[in-house]
């Protein structure tokens, strides 16, 4: 086990250790007036800075590093993980100090910070705030006001933030980070994660005219009892060529007196992963951020970049000319073959001329309308049979999530491993086509290309009154996990959106039972939300056999909301928009 300055070096029992690297009981001079908020003596020592800023600027390691003492106080680094809870010999006479990972980006993190009693009654006055549900595409918690508005009454919280933003508790950090910080200036929020909590994948990057955020920081206030089964662990990604996030590649569990921080605008993507945490307890932290003067010369977005982004991941699809079902098979179409593919697929009461007047009047006064068990039941119940419950059917699908993750998370369908062999028979469809004969060779590619057709584009002008010249079109699968987001970068085109949306029919828990499947938006989100600027103006719930017909204007963003772990199953839709 190393030392940290490797030119140092020692016999055992030896008691004329260097000096320069032995921790002094001289006391140091960054301490607060109240004992309570002070760091603790072995994280303010000089030779505890200059060992731990050398770790978090060498770009050249790539390994986590832990700062400890050992039973002679004498600083070591330790490169193997290191577990609180461990007694093994390498680390039974170890106190872990700090930790610092190196990858994919530099995370800084501090040990027994502050007093455990003091933070005990922070947490008190904490619990007695007003806190607000939070909940967007983005995230899911509850948190308080910024704390530099608290009254005087709360006395603990003020401690902290009084102490947090001193010149003294800034040039420390700076002294750890090697970052140039704007004095008298931190945000400070303290957050609960209850369970499913979540937020999702992002990077902190925020500028103004003037100044940014340069260092982002989290105080972890959770219970001592933490472990990893308990979910909220800092996830941390990974990058692309494109400097775009891609997979979480390392995590860290919370623990409770640690602060953790990092440098943002850097790339530094990173999320809190759901909460699972059974016996009611929450994910406490305060968070925040330390800022930095901006500069002329700092990098300013690349425009070429974000008008680029969308292309890079083709995020949205390249809509294509609405053509006959027929004309792309080199079938020459029959006058009654239009009418007849639209009856083999639709449910018979969406065709007749007074249900669609009705249908056609209610999107007109509302830009929006749901349609029930819109396909026939046989067709529909091989549809999911094939894709969400035979044997095989999860093969069907890619294995790699759709990225990057600042904008999406699901799965698509694999085109290459659906059947071809039923395409020939519907060429030749009409009243009499046995349907049996038909779905013993597969349904889903059939399907959806009946709905990209023009046959299909044409029952929906009847419903919409809108005419309807292209579409862009996805099959998805959404697991736990999986959520897309209104994310700034992504421009989806003024159009109707079309969305079928199935599931399987049956479920089996952990007792072997089945149940009817029934999707708990509540309990499970999943939902897909229309929203302008602040206001949410539609929200969508999953169900079985089921088409959402929504107009969607410039100025809408729509997202789905992130599924929680709870969920019993997936959720399927194929998403299409149709342009005028």
């Amino acid at each position: 086990m190393p030392n940290i300055n490797s030119e140092d070096s020692t016999k055992k029992h030896e008691s004329t250790l260097d000096p320069n690297n032995i921790f002094t009981t001289k006391k140091p001079k960054l301490c607060s007036t109240n004992p309570q908020v002070a760091l603790e003596n072995k994280l303010l020592d000089s030779r505890f800075t200059k060992s731990f800023n050398e770790l978090f600027l060498d770009q050249t390691c790539l390994k986590t590093k832990n700062i400890c003492l050992n039973s002679s106080d004498f600083l070591v680094t330790e490169t193997e993980d290191f577990n609180q809870n461990s007694s093994t010999k390498a680390q039974e006479n170890l106190t872990q100090l700090a930790k610092i990972i190196s990858s994919p980006f530099k995370v800084g993190f501090l040990y027994n910070v502050f007093s455990a009693t003091y933070l005990k009654e922070l947490k008190t006055e904490l619990a007695a705030l007003e806190w607000k549900h939070r909940s967007n595409d983005l995230y899911d918690f509850y948190q308080t006001n910024d704390l530099s508005s608290i009254s005087n009454n709360a006395s603990k919280i003020n401690l902290l933030y009084t102490y947090l933003k001193s010149d003294a508790f800034i040039s420390y950090l700076e002294s750890l980070s090697g970052t140039n910080l704007l004095r008298n200036r931190i945000d400070m929020a303290a957050q609960q994660y209850k369970k499913g909590g979540y937020l999702l994948c992002h990077d902190d990057a925020v500028s103004g005219q003037k100044i940014r955020r340069k260092i982002a920081y989290i105080i972890y206030l959770v219970e001592e009892d933490w472990k990893i089964e308990d979910g909220g662990s800092l996830g941390l990604f990974s990058k692309d060529q494109n400097n775009q996030p891609t997979s979480v590649s390392t995590t860290s569990l919370p623990i409770f007196n640690t602060i953790a921080f990092f440098i943002t605008g850097e790339s530094s993507y990173h999320e809190v992963q759901e909460v699972l945490r059974i016996d009611g307890e929450s994910r406490w932290s305060i968070t925040g951020w330390f800022y930095e003067q901006l500069s002329e010369s700092c990098v300013k977005n690349d425009p070429e970049f974000i008008d680029a982004f969308d292309k890079i991941y083709n995020i949205v699809s390249e809509p294509a000319p609405i053509t006959s079902y027929y004309s792309t098979r080199n079938v020459i179409q029959e006058s009654n073959q239009n009418n007849s593919l639209v009856e083999f697929f639709v449910n018979d009461d969406y065709l007749k001329i007074t249900n669609k007047s009705k249908i056609q009047d209610a999107f007109l006064e509302n830009s929006s309308i749901e349609l029930k068990s819109f396909l026939k039941p046989r067709i529909y119940n091989q549809l999911i049979h094939e894709l969400c419950m035979c044997d095989n059917w999860r093969e069907k699908w890619n294995s790699i999530c759709e990225m990057p993750p600042t904008v999406r998370k699901y799965y698509l369908l694999n085109m290459d491993n659906l059947n071809h062999s039923s395409e020939h028979k519907i060429m030749n469809l009409n009243k009499s086509t046995d349907i049996d004969d038909f779905i013993k060779d597969g349904v889903t590619l059939s399907v959806i290309n009946f709905f990209k057709s023009k046959e299909f584009a044409e029952l929906l002008s009847d419903l919409t009154s809108l005419e309807l010249l292209k579409v862009s079109s996805e099959t998805r699968m959404l697991t736990a996990g999986s959520y897309t987001l209104a994310h700034d970068k992504v421009n989806e085109p003024e159009g109707l959106d079309v969305i079928f949306s199935f599931m399987p029919n049956k479920s089996v828990d952990n007792n072997n039972k089945s149940d009817n499947n029934t999707w708990d938006p509540i309990m499970w989100d999943g939902t897909t939300h229309y929203i302008a600027d602040k206001d949410e103006l539609l929200t969508l719930e999953p169900d079985h056999n089921t088409i959402s017909i929504v107009y969607r204007t410039d100025e809408t963003k729509r997202f789905i909301k992130c599924i929680k772990s709870e969920a019993k199953f997936s959720r399927f839709e194929f998403s299409m928009v149709f342009l005028e």
